[in-house]
């Protein structure tokens, strides 16, 4: 009992301690990613110091070169840290891919806001490579570093960001920020030129000033004011021209970026009294990342033919598909020859897919699989086959003479027999010479014979009559008790016999009855069940479900009856 205890308890324990247990993915040693790496860069392209306070009203670029160690080995879901320099953080949360020079992507890079450090998380696009690899990776920061001594004589400031973002993350309008007169100087006039850069589109409507002051730290409070500028657009050039400015004014308005791939940056520039500023939006990033590996890779070589003559067909267009019909490459077409090269596949499992037939062709849409060996050094060959569209079979000629096949001879002049003359044909109704011969007149049909007649069955015997039992002698004075056991003396002739025939079953609501005349010898059908509520069978109808005739047991009944009659006869006379 003991040891049964301590296994349940080792295996309560044991789930405890197993359950808490949890798989992580593993880590890859990676350099490069270090916060040191970092090469930075300002919104005006400017290489900035590692090491540099990055003020929090700037945005900044960094760029990483990184590489893997040979034999390192990359499996799926392995990770890698990246370290920002000192003082850079991120704008917001982020996550793009990083894709190889084939377009194929081998891991994500994420990031969130206010945190210091980014990840790679790697595919297994490059578990198979075990050298050379490497790649690059660029984006965002911004800056966490206050500015101790915040002065008010900038005269002209922008920044932006973006202001509503696509399902997919993409930005979708943009915001950009100016602000002017700081100091709350009297202006009769301010005119701001703002030179929209590249793959932005200005909202007209979207213009909004607010007038009011900077404080000691830079910061803008609004007196519940506004400000109308007039507005001249002139291709992606806006100027904003206000009169009587007295506050310092603090003025939006949006743009439509234009978006591809994984990342953007849109600049703008404004300039206010031969003062100029400039300032960008940048979004998501970039990375890049790829492998060699000791394998030798492998080629592979369709022909493409006619399926019923062989002849060469160019001009067909497939797709190379991996094992699970990802396409590798796409717009592959037959030349001249009929022929597809492709090399430099790795070993594995691969299909071409038809996505295009040649002129007058039938689509196959079967695939064609074939398989890259590690080592192999000789090209892998797969055929492929087309039918001619509306032929069941080809001869590879044209539709109306398929090559190769003998015209069929005249139907109407075959061989060289000469055909009996169609203008003189046989009578159908007198064929031959022969005059035929008058029918035999037909027999008369025999008298059929006279069926004998029957004999009479034989007549049945008419059955005995059966012996008239003995009537009992009269019972005796002894009374029946309901519940007692009647005990008849020998020789009482106190046996009753069964009724037969037309004998009534009687019940009794009390629970006692019995056969019809099996009670103080009463004749047959005198018999009544004990209680009242009896309820009686009629023998003239049909049994019920589960009864059984009651003759055979009858006759037997008074067979007994005799023997026992005569037994006690034969006793008495030799008494």
């Amino acid at each position: 009992m003991i040891g049964v205890l301590i296994v349940i308890a080792v295996c309560l324990v044991g789930g405890f301690v197993t359950g808490g247990i949890t798989a992580h993915a593993g880590s890859v040693v990676v350099s490069g990613l270090d916060g040191g790496d970092a090469v930075i860069t300002d919104s005006n392209g400017n290489v900035v110091s590692n090491g540099t306070d990055l003020g929090k009203w700037d945005n900044y670029t960094l760029d990483y070169d990184w590489s893997i160690p040979d034999g390192e080995a990359i499996k799926d879901g392995d990770t890698v840290m990246v370290t920002f320099p000192p003082t850079a953080v991120g704008r917001r949360d982020v996550t793009f891919p990083l894709y190889d020079d084939n377009g194929q992507q081998i891991g994500t890079f994420s990031i969130k806001e206010g945190e210091s450090t980014g990840t790679i998380t790697f595919n297994g696009a490059l578990a198979n490579t075990t050298k050379d690899r490497k790649g690059s990776l660029q984006f965002y920061v911004k800056g966490s570093a206050e500015s101790n001594n915040v002065d008010l004589d900038w005269g002209i400031n922008k920044v932006g960001w973006v202001a509503e973002r696509n399902p997919d993350g993409s930005p979708a309008k943009l915001t950009w920020n100016i602000a002017f007169n700081p100091n709350s100087s009297k202006m009769d006039k301010a005119v701001i030129t703002d030179s929209l850069g590249p793959g932005q589109t200005y909202i007209p409507g979207s213009v909004h000033a607010q007038t009011g002051s900077y404080d000691s730290n830079g910061f803008f409070t609004s007196d519940g004011g506004t400000i109308t500028p007039e507005i001249n657009t002139m291709g992606s050039t806006l100027t904003f021209t206000f009169s009587n400015v007295t506050t310092a004014v603090n003025m939006t308005y949006q743009t439509t970026p234009e978006v591809s791939g994984t990342g953007g940056t849109w600049k703008n520039n404004a300039s206010l009294n031969g003062q100029s500023v400039g300032s960008r939006i940048v979004w998501g990033g970039s990375g890049t990342g790829n492998g060699g590996s000791d394998q030798q890779v492998g080629e592979v070589i369709l022909k493409k033919t006619a399926a019923a003559n062989g002849e060469v067909l160019a001009g067909a267009v497939y797709e190379l598909q991996d094992a699970t019909g990802k396409v590798i490459k796409s717009d592959l077409v037959t030349d001249a020859e009929g022929i597809i090269k492709v090399d430099g596949l790795a070993a594995g499992d691969y299909q071409f897919v038809e996505t295009t037939p040649p002129a007058g062709f039938e689509l196959s849409k079967t695939p064609i699989p074939f398989t890259i060996k590690d080592g192999q050094t000789a090209a892998v060959t797969v055929a492929a086959e087309d039918i001619r569209e509306n032929s069941g079979s080809e001869g590879g000629g044209t539709p109306e003479n398929p090559g190769g096949v003998t015209p069929p001879t005249n139907p109407e002049n075959p061989g060289t027999e000469t055909p009996v003359n169609p203008e003189n044909p046989e009578n159908p109704e007198n064929p031959g010479t022969e005059t035929p011969t008058n029918p035999e007149s037909p027999q008369n049909p025999e008298k059929p014979t006279k069926p004998t007649k029957p004999v009479n069955p034989v007549k049945p015997v008419k059955p005995v009559k059966p012996i008239k039992p003995i009537k009992p002698t009269k019972p005796g004075t002894t009374t029946h008790r309901p519940g007692s056991s009647v005990i008849y003396p020998a020789g009482s002739g106190s046996q009753q016999p069964v009724a037969g025939g037309a004998g009534a079953y009687t019940t009794s609501g009390s629970g006692n009855g019995g056969h019809a005349g099996a009670v103080s010898g009463q004749p047959a059908g005198s018999g009544n069940g004990a209680g009242a509520g009896s309820g009686q069978y009629v023998g003239k109808t049909l049994p019920q479900t589960g009864e059984r005739s009651t003759r055979p047991a009858t006759w037997i009944g008074v067979a007994l009856l005799l023997a026992s009659g005569f037994g006690f006869v034969a006793l008495k006379r030799k008494d």
